[in-house]
């Protein structure tokens, strides 16, 4: 069986990997991208694997010609990595794997245990990490941050999971754990297709009944984004002042 300590190691060794969406322990290239593109291209939208057919514009050009995972992947792949089979699995996958689990504020702060984001439009799980110790976690966090270490407590983590192929050979740490506000799953700030249609829906609302005109919010011009920022900002605050 797959220590906890291996898996740990293998993970810090591809700190500063990239992420892609559906690329998994692959070098990226272009052609990967244009592969991807017309997979996933109409849930990740353009600008993400391209922009405006451009591959070299798009979130994930950064990371070409460097080896890359997606979240649930940087894991597959430790475990393929370290002698045990692969299996092709999702984030929920992932949990279901898991022969103890639970509510990440009851979590035991085990090296090797690992986190999940909950997803509610997705009604699954939507993101996984490895905790590795001392308040941290390993995680592919997305296109805009590849494979980084944060910090347990400031991410908004739901769920843990003891993996039932992981002998844990760490010991579990003291305290208790208290939940952060970051929750971006799977691919940091991309926007997936129910979060776009979220969006729009909240920019109609604040169009219709606080009377800020979603013409703002509309295109690419960040100056009138900010404004549009600004302006609901202050009808808020006149709100609260007038209780």
């Amino acid at each position: 069986m797959i220590k906890a300590s291996q898996l740990i190691d293998w993970c810090k060794n591809q700190i500063g990997c990239g992420y892609v969406y559906g690329l998994i322990d692959v070098i990226c290239t272009i052609e990967y991208l244009k592969q991807k593109e017309k997979q996933y291209g109409a849930l990740m939208g353009n600008g993400y694997y391209q922009l405006n057919c451009d591959y070299t514009k798009g979130r994930c050009a950064r990371w070409i010609g460097k080896r890359v995972y997606d979240c649930s992947g940087l894991i597959k792949s430790g475990r393929k990595h370290l002698g045990g089979p692969y299996l092709d699995v999702s984030v929920q996958g992932c949990y279901d794997q898991c022969t103890k689990r639970g509510k990440v504020t009851d979590m035991p702060l085990t090296p090797g245990c690992t986190v999940y984001m909950w997803s509610d439009k997705k009604g699954r799980m939507g993101h996984v990490g490895l905790y590795i110790g001392n308040g941290k976690v390993i995680e592919a966090r997305g296109a805009d941050y590849g494979v980084v270490v944060t910090k347990l407590t400031d991410r908004g983590w739901t769920y843990w999971g003891l993996l039932d192929w992981l002998e844990y050979d760490l010991s579990a740490e003291t305290g208790k754990v208290v939940t952060g506000i970051q929750a971006d799953s799977g691919d940091a700030t991309t926007p997936k297709t129910d979060d776009l249609l979220t969006l729009a829906e909240a920019v109609k609302f604040i169009d219709t009944k606080i009377d800020i005109s979603e013409d703002l919010w509309a295109g690419t011009d960040t100056a009138a984004k900010a404004k549009y920022v600004d302006l609901l900002l202050q009808k808020i605050a006149t709100k609260w002042q007038k209780g």
